[in-house]
């Protein structure tokens, strides 16, 4: 397993990493601002690998906005926690 951080021109952006083995797993997602960078980097630190899913910290704008980018991209699955999942969409306070 290799854990590599995937680089953002966008300062604020969380922090972004990728984790591989038999595929890729990433985790967080930055802002969204910076997508094509971000997916560059993803895709070269795959090097040939499938990103299997996006797993998010918190919903926060930070690491849950690029989300649907890196989605659309990969044809991946996403997941977050149940309560970060309710306040994002509003059923939960």
């Amino acid at each position: 397993m290799t854990v590599c951080r995937i680089d953002s021109s966008i300062p604020f952006d969380s922090n972004i990493y990728l984790i591989t083995g038999r595929s890729g797993i990433l985790v967080d997602c930055g802002t969204g601002l910076d997508s094509d960078n971000v997916i560059e980097g993803i895709w070269n630190a795959l090097d040939g690998l499938r990103l299997s899913c996006v797993l998010l910290t918190h919903c926060h704008a930070d690491h849950s906005g690029g989300l649907s980018s890196i989605v659309r991209e990969f044809g991946c699955p996403a997941y977050m926690g149940t309560l970060d999942l309710g306040r994002e969409f509003g059923t939960l306070p």
